[in-house]
């Protein structure tokens, strides 16, 4: 009867050990879940920021386009200015030419 009362008890620690043993599995799991889910979380940070990065780089090359376009758009429109102003410049010298031809002829 001793015997059994020593085999019970020993049975119950090799229980009480597999379910601390089984509890420690399971802390473990966990631990490699959350450490799973941070180094994803990581990533996806990085991720992020390559992308946001990528943005800003566009939206950078996209304004200097815009800029270089409007620089090219306010010189044509200067070299207009600038022919209009000398043919009517031309224009005029042609009519005081004619005025003066025709007062000296």
């Amino acid at each position: 009867m001793a015997l059994d009362g020593f085999s019970q008890m020993l049975n119950g620690m090799q229980q009480q050990g597999n379910q601390q043993q089984q509890l420690a599995s399971f802390g473990n799991q966990q631990q490699m879940q959350q450490a799973q889910m941070a180094q994803e979380a990581n990533s996806t940070q990085q991720q992020i920021a390559t992308v946001q990065q990528q943005m800003l780089s566009e939206n950078q090359k996209a304004e200097a386009q815009r800029h270089q376009i409007r620089m090219e758009t306010a010189n044509k429109i200067r070299e207009m200015n600038n022919e209009t102003y000398i043919n009517r410049l031309k224009t005029s010298d042609k009519h005081t030419k004619s005025t003066m031809d025709t007062l000296k002829s």
